[in-house]
């Protein structure tokens, strides 16, 4: 059984809570979450299970201890909401669609979007994934770079866009993406700024972001009149948006509801398991070895036919893999969430207002709970292993209510991808590389990781 360290009682004054203690901390804090947010999460760790400081005006609590983390995200996830100025921020891309609304409304939605991801409808995705990733390799050409991060985008976007519009985007991939860009990098501005630049200011920066918004809501309002013009239910997770009711009053979604869910839900679905797989082939780059067990199992069990869904539970390496590329570099790297009333966690008082941060990236490097926390070790996910481990202590989807809805259908995406690059060729790191996080809401490579094509013979 593990013990919280931190046991502060309840009356605890400010000043003696443990934090950084330098003067002017919240406009410091805020210049050091710009420069360097993963590094800020890293040090306020040091302070121990629990670090107290200003963020701008708002005092935050950084918990980093399994058990106070599934205080914030589970025993008292109903005295929390989404930080204000996140949702202010995010929502002006994607409105208020699961992701970003809180209360009644967040579970009337929630249980509308949900059935879209059921076992059952997403196990048929998988000969659809297969087939977009075996045709991507078709088209490599041997002993050509390649940026993995868009490659792998193209297959995550035409994907998704399958499954929830019935449509293919391909070719529209990199206008979409510059867009999505563009929205993810003004959020973390808006986000992470002392005093946030009005959206009427004649910037060019607010103007990108307009025509990123533009670019999604012509997609988006296009399927959208398209499929009530034609009336057909193609099966897809816009007719069932389209189709879904309250179960209360028989209402149905209104068009704007319609779009921001599916926009939420594309934007997710591409862009997080484009950043795990990019960075999975860059360990995979760095541990040949293990790039070369990989491509040994699913040779052994699969041979030279498409990988399928039933081929999955009799592939554990790849899900050892991405499970432990997810723990070095997980896409989403930190939670934030503000109290909506007066709590206590871990024997410290956080007041309406207060903010609880819960960092992914922090403790799945915790060496308290994961040996030679630093390494690339697939094995330590051998079957068992994450019984064995706090709940809270790898938690890359999130946890509690809020859990990512999409989780099931991106690890089985994520593991036939990964399997069928392993089956089918062999990618070698391009040399004089540097990997280093780019953050813009989420985690990614900043350099795209280039890589060169070797199909196996």
């Amino acid at each position: 059984m593990i013990t919280v360290s931190q046991t502060a009682p309840a009356s605890t004054t400010n000043d003696s809570k443990p934090g950084p203690t330098y003067s002017f901390s919240a406009i410091r804090n805020v210049l050091k979450v710009q420069r360097d947010i993963i590094g800020f999460f890293d040090e306020m760790a040091t302070y121990g299970d629990v670090a107290c400081y200003r963020f701008g005006p708002y005092r935050s609590y950084q918990f980093n201890h399994p058990d106070l983390i599934r205080e914030v995200l589970v025993t008292h996830a109903d005295r929390f909401v989404r930080w204000k100025v996140q949702k202010r921020a995010v929502g002006k891309t994607i409105g208020n669609g699961t992701f970003n609304a809180d209360g009644d409304f967040w579970k009337r939605q929630r249980k509308l979007v949900q059935p879209a991801f059921h076992l059952r409808r997403i196990q048929g995705y998988a000969d659809l994934i297969a087939e977009q990733v075996n045709g991507l390799i078709d088209g490599w050409q041997e002993r050509k770079t390649y940026y993995m991060a868009f490659e792998m985008l193209k297959v995550t976007m035409s994907t998704i866009a399958q499954i929830i519009f019935g449509s293919d985007v391909k070719g529209h991939e990199e206008t979409i993406h510059h867009a999505l860009r563009v929205c993810l990098v003004a959020e973390t501005r808006e986000m992470t700024a002392l005093i946030p630049a009005p959206d009427w200011l004649p910037l060019l920066g607010k103007f990108a972001f307009r025509q990123a918004v533009k670019t999604f809501d012509e997609m988006i309002y296009g399927f959208i009149r398209a499929r009530r013009t034609s009336g057909v239910d193609t099966g897809d997770i816009l007719a069932m948006l389209l189709a879904a009711s309250d179960e209360d009053n028989g209402a149905r979604m209104t068009d704007q509801q319609v779009r921001d869910e599916a926009l939420t839900l594309f934007m997710a679905g591409y862009e997080t398991g484009a950043i795990a797989l990019s960075w999975t082939l860059m360990l995979l780059g760095q541990h040949p070895e293990i790039e070369q067990k990989l491509a040994e199992e699913v040779t052994r069990v699969v041979g030279q036919r498409p990988v399928g869904l039933a081929d999955l539970r009799q592939l554990p390496y790849p899900d050892m893999v991405l499970k432990e590329a997810m723990r070095l570099y997980p896409p989403a790297f930190a939670l934030i969430r503000e109290a909506s009333e007066d709590v206590t966690i871990g024997g410290y008082r956080l007041v309406k207002g207060d903010l609880a941060i819960v960092s992914q990236h922090v403790m799945h490097r915790d060496a308290r709970f994961f040996d030679q926390p630093d390494k690339f070790i697939p094995e330590r996910f051998a079957p068992g292993y994450e019984e064995r481990l706090p709940r809270y202590a790898y938690f890359p989807f999130g946890g509690g209510p809020r859990v990512c809805t999409g989780q099931a259908l991106a690890t089985m995406e994520a593991q036939i991808v990964l399997a069928t690059i392993a089956q089918r060729c062999r990618l070698s790191l391009v040399p004089g590389q540097t990997f280093t996080p780019a953050i813009a809401t989420l985690q990614r490579p900043r350099n795209g990781v280039q890589m060169m094509f070797k199909p196996h013979q």
